[in-house]
């Protein structure tokens, strides 16, 4: 349970910090970063950087985080 509030915590912010999503989710930052790690480690979770038509303007990549579908 905690896993998938991390990863929906994170796809709807991807820029923001460890300690924003564990203060979101009322859990230490240090959790978060346990937990997130494997997800991050194991493909369960993504971070790419790609430009959008705003960070194009900008010359900056915006980040993007996906989690790819599981297979059953």
């Amino acid at each position: 349970m905690t896993d998938s509030r991390i990863a929906a915590a994170m796809l709807a912010a991807p820029r923001a910090s460890w300690r924003t999503v564990g203060r979101v989710l009322g859990i230490s930052e240090r959790t978060v970063v346990r937990r997130a790690a494997p997800l991050f480690g194991d493909g369960t979770l993504r971070a790419t950087a790609g430009h959008t038509h705003r960070s194009h303007a900008l010359h900056c990549p915006a980040p993007r985080l996906s989690c790819p579908p599981t297979s059953s």
